[in-house]
């Protein structure tokens, strides 16, 4: 138990990392009203010609940013 990260977060990273607001889908949800669920992260970034996007947790948040700016 030297480290209890087993997979620690690279320093450099390709894209960005956006906040964005969220609709779930439910009818009677209080997003079908205008009210969106977030924010959450999502780390945008191109493979090839297409732009993908992935989920990012809130507590990896800054690193990620930090190493999204540091490439």
């Amino acid at each position: 138990m030297e480290n209890e990260k087993t997979n620690p977060l690279p320093k450099m990273l390709p894209g960005a990392v956006i906040a964005q607001m969220v609709r779930c889908g439910k009818p009677s949800c209080k997003c079908a009203r205008g009210e969106l669920h977030g924010p959450y992260f999502y780390r945008f970034f191109r493979r090839g010609s297409k732009l993908r996007k992935t989920y990012v947790r809130k507590s990896e948040a800054a690193a990620i940013k930090a190493a999204c700016d540091n490439y």
